[in-house]
């Protein structure tokens, strides 16, 4: 054996040397082949990188067909997407999803307010392990005014021959919802899942195993061609938080739905107009401003065994301003009258300050001539962020609007 390896070495080193003598006739050598060519190598890697970039799942911007946001309640609850409703315990979760749901099921003549509209007609499917379909859900159907036989409840016991309970993980429950669909002549317009929770296969804190379903949930929203509504709770103590910092669970319930409403309660309520609680966009792919101030009231709705009482989802007034705004008046607790003092004291300091600093004894003057009190002026001030700064030599404080620096060092 070591005599054919010493064979075999010696004619592959007599092969090269022919090699290299032939290229040394044509005026070359080996070291000056394309293969030991730097520049040969890099573009050969070149392309190699160009045609593996074939592999990319590309889409040039010309191609694409673009298309308008199809909405189910314009503002609010977009179709092929995820939102979650997210609130106190007693904030009227399930009642909103109710009269939400009603509205769907009878199209753009149902109104919660003209602001809170939905845009057609489709059929409702409720997912809920929370509440009693016959003494909860049904009577809450009924005060909203929903039509009934377009709401489809998925029970939450074993299925015939003993099959499992429906969960999103299971692809034949998947399969069985889209053909649900299909019976409904690809009409839906709303699905609802009580918990949102309940989407996740597993421990919903754990965030790898909530994105998983939630990535899930936002995907099979397409495939129905229907907005996805999912109630989620809010974090105890959620006095002074921002709005988003109010849902309560992992990131991922913050991160991967593309919307979220959330419910707060209003201290020191009713209002005036006789609100209980607002309702407010903590994320949103459209406008972020603005809300509505709201009450449960309690209504007779007729039934086989005589009249019976249910909670009923009710507008009391629209609201204005940013989320984190209108949760912070919830919040404290201002009232109607007080909150029109306030914007009337916010409204004052800033046209005294649009020409630049005043002095504090200055200010507080003028505000008394306007009938301002120093509560709502200090609240007023609070608002506005406004920056106060003692002078050189007399110490006495002035007042200045804020500028771009110093929203960016508040932000910081």
């Amino acid at each position: 054996m070591a005599n054919n390896n010493e064979s075999n070495n010696k004619k592959n080193t007599s092969k090269i040397a022919i090699y290299h003598q032939d290229y040394q006739r044509q005026g070359l050598s080996l070291l000056n082949c394309k293969w030991s060519n730097p520049e040969y190598i890099d573009n050969m890697k070149a392309k190699n990188r160009m045609r593996e970039s074939q592999k990319l799942d590309l889409h040039t911007a010309s191609d694409i067909q673009s298309r308008p946001k199809i909405w189910v309640y314009p503002d609010w609850l977009e179709e092929g997407e995820v939102t979650i409703l997210v609130g106190p315990i007693d904030g009227g979760k399930t009642t909103l999803e109710c009269m939400l749901a009603a509205g769907v099921t009878v199209g753009s003549s149902f109104s919660l307010h003209p602001g809170l509209t939905p845009v057609g007609a489709g059929h409702v499917v409720i997912i809920n392990q929370e509440d009693d379909f016959e003494t909860v859900l049904k009577p809450c159907l009924e005060a909203a005014g929903a039509d009934l036989d377009k709401v489809h409840i998925i029970g939450r016991e074993t299925g015939p021959g003993d099959d499992s309970p429906f969960s999103f993980s299971n692809e034949r429950d998947i399969s069985r919802l889209m053909g649900l669909a299909e019976r409904l002549d690809n009409n839906i317009g709303l699905l609802i899942v009580d918990p949102i929770y309940f989407a996740v296969d597993g421990d919903p804190n754990s965030n790898h195993k909530a994105r998983q379903a939630y990535e899930r949930l936002t995907a099979l929203s397409k495939l129905l061609t229907c907005a996805v509504l999912g109630v989620s709770h809010a974090v105890e103590n959620s006095l002074g938080r921002k709005a988003l910092r109010r849902v309560a669970g992992p990131p991922a319930l913050r991160q991967v739905p593309r919307a979220a409403m959330l419910l707060s309660k209003i201290s020191n309520g009713p209002t005036e107009t006789g609100g209980t609680y607002v309702l407010v966009h903590a994320k949103n792919k459209g406008r972020m401003d603005g809300g509505f101030e709201y009450c449960i009231k309690s209504v007779e709705v007729p039934g086989q065994n005589g009249t019976k009482t249910a909670p009923k989802f009710v507008v009391t007034r629209e609201l204005t301003g940013s989320a984190d705004d209108i949760l912070d008046q919830a919040d404290r607790g201002i009232t109607v009258e007080k909150m029109s003092k306030l914007d009337l004291a916010v409204k004052f300091l800033q046209m005294v300050l649009k020409d630049g600093p005043l002095l504090r004894i200055e200010i507080e003057k003028l505000a008394e001539e306007a009938d301002v009190k120093n509560g709502t002026l200090l609240a007023a001030k609070s608002i506005l962020m406004l920056v106060a700064k003692k002078q050189k030599g007399d110490g006495r404080s002035a007042w200045r609007l804020p500028d771009a620096e110093d929203t960016r060092n508040l932000m910081d």
